[in-house]
């Protein structure tokens, strides 16, 4: 038997990542592209590219850690993964960043968007007034470490609360508080922190059902994600006696899917916040583990339908099921890593103008009106409101579009969107609005009544410059439901 020591094994690895890297960077696949945005980009926009994603254990578990190379990060990307969310359990947060520096820069280079996700084991176990304070200082001084990363890299305050966690129970004040504080921290850490892109989740195992019992948090600067997870962040279950997790194709547990994600699209509706699903397995493989192959890609192929019909990113539970890397090995759930990203739904993004920045923007092509805070008599995206692409809005009657954003640091903000009207009588329009005393009163910009396509271009007055809860609302003043504007292509640019 031939004996190696630690230092051959280490080399070993590094050839072998080498020999990977080589490998992919002469096969021009589109991981291949280097993330490095020095421009705020948008939740709306972000949701876009995230598609398929995978929860990380090589950021979590010692062993993991050891072993990590590059290859890792290499194989998940040449696979089509959009975005890795790295999980973190070790405190205090400069603990980490030995190896978590290695790992995200890995996914800048490779094309796969980070996701910085806290575990907060102390803070959830027992949260006292000082596990809250180690915690947002855990977030400050990551902030702090990773201010001047590009804007692909994201900040996920909480991995999941369980739902036996005094942090679960109700009303959630304390969690409530921690997210303000923790934001708060991260917005004055400096350099992108301002509009990097912050994600939240609701309690008891991020219940998309509870998460109308989330403040918005104040210091959200219009860059906020909230995230959910469909209850199978530990697969679904063999055993038809449970039946929130119970799953073998049928028409009850689609519905139940289906009913859960609504709840979160219903929030994002609300509030103007995009969302993500932020765990799921497609077999028990904490819990028996015997679904096999074939029934855990009829779960993924359901499972993924209910999220891509909503246009909602997800990113699978966990690196280690599907690739070893201590040996750069993929596992024999590959093909269930195949299965999901055959349905990857990742989709274009919409391009800045030249020397302006996008501070918000909704073509509608997602389906859903998660962008915007949705009040009146109806609102709805159809194929009949598109002036470009699939799909725009349509408003009948008395409906209003609000949404929050951030001038500050702007010097000149535009509003533009496409739209017609149909049938209004005299007198009535559909008015874009902006507000800067957070939605109690409201000035006019302009009045449309065409019935033929027009792009309007708005600058905004010096008075909205410098807010960070600047509120802007198109509404249709009319009052039968015949009465109809179509909305398209909207975008608020800043200089």
């Amino acid at each position: 038997m031939i004996k190696t020591n630690k230092k051959t094994k280490q080399y070993s690895k590094i050839a072998t990542a080498l020999s990977l890297a080589l490998l992919a960077s002469a096969s021009n696949m589109a991981y291949a592209e280097v993330l490095n945005s020095t421009t705020p980009i948008t939740p709306q926009n972000m949701v876009k590219m995230m598609g398929s994603g995978v929860d990380a254990t090589w950021s979590e578990v010692p062993n993991k850690i050891v072993d990590y190379t590059p290859a890792a990060t290499i194989a998940f990307a040449n696979k089509g993964f959009k975005h890795v969310r790295l999980r973190l359990a070790k405190d205090p947060a400069s603990a980490t960043w030995a190896y978590l520096d290695e790992q995200i820069q890995d996914a800048l280079d490779n094309g796969m968007i980070p996701i910085i996700a806290n575990q907060s084991h102390a803070f959830e176990d027992n949260p006292t007034a000082q596990t809250q304070a180690d915690w947002v200082q855990w977030w400050q001084d990551m902030a702090v470490h990773y201010k001047d990363y590009p804007y692909e890299l994201m900040f996920d305050l909480i991995v999941e609360i369980a739902a036996s966690s005094p942090l679960s129970d109700e009303p959630i004040d304390q969690l409530n508080q921690a997210y303000e504080q923790a934001v708060t921290a991260i917005r004055n850490a400096g350099g992108y922190n301002d509009k990097r892109i912050v994600i939240f989740s609701a309690h008891k195992r991020s219940d998309a059902t509870r998460m109308n019992q989330l403040d918005i948090p104040t210091q959200g600067n219009g860059f906020l994600m909230g995230e959910f997870h469909e209850g199978y962040a530990s697969g679904p279950s063999t055993d038809p006696t449970n039946p929130h997790y119970y799953w073998d194709g049928g028409a009850a547990e689609i519905q139940l899917m289906t009913d859960r994600a609504d709840a979160a699209v219903a929030w994002s509706n609300a509030t103007g916040i995009p969302i993500w699903e932020g765990a799921w397995m497609a077999g028990n493989y904490n819990k028996g583990d015997d679904y096999d192959v074939s029934r855990q890609i009829a779960f993924v192929n359901d499972f993924i339908a209910v999220l891509n019909e909503r246009n909602i990113p997800h990113a699978v539970n966990a690196t280690k099921k599907f690739y070893d890397v201590s040996t750069n090995s993929w596992t024999y759930l590959e093909t269930v890593a195949d299965a999901i990203i055959a349905l990857d739904i990742s989709g274009e993004v919409t391009p800045p103008p030249a020397g302006e920045t996008i501070i918000f923007s909704d073509d509608f092509e997602t389906g859903a009106l998660g962008a915007w805070a949705v009040s009146g008599t109806s609102a709805k995206v159809t194929t009949a409101a598109s002036f470009e692409g699939t799909y725009g809005v349509q408003l009948k009657k008395t409906t209003r579009l609000k949404a929050t954003i951030s001038t500050l640091g702007y010097d000149s903000v535009n509003l533009s969107f496409s739209a017609k009207t149909d049938a209004l009588d005299t007198g009535e329009v559909l008015k874009a609005e902006y507000s800067i005393d957070g939605g109690s009163t409201f000035t006019t910009l302009v009045q449309v009544n065409n019935t033929s396509w027009e792009r309007q271009s708005l600058a905004l007055p010096n008075e909205a410059l410098a807010l960070d809860n600047l509120v802007i609302k198109l509404v249709l003043t009319a009052n039968r439901n015949n009465e109809i504007a179509y909305i398209d292509n909207v975008i608020i640019t800043g200089e």
